[in-house]
């Protein structure tokens, strides 16, 4: 699972409740072995894919930047 902190035109993050129709996130990967197993292969700068609820899709995403997914976050 990746999870979203949605940001504000500043760069913050929104607090909790809805967001706006556009606008950029933050997105982390919750479980480390997703992480080293499929993610660092498949995220890349341009890669699109899809905000999804259930098996519904809700919104489209692009990358626009990676920061520190090739890092070993285990503890």
């Amino acid at each position: 699972m990746i999870w979203p902190e949605f940001l504000d035109p500043m760069g913050e993050p929104f607090p909790d409740g809805p967001v706006p129709y556009e606008g950029i996130a933050h997105m982390f990967i919750l479980d480390p072995d997703m992480r080293e197993r499929i993610h660092r292969s498949r995220i890349s700068i341009g890669v699109r894919g899809y905000f999804v609820e259930g098996v519904r899709r809700i919104a489209e995403c692009e990358v626009m930047q990676v920061i520190g997914l090739s890092e070993s976050h285990r503890q």
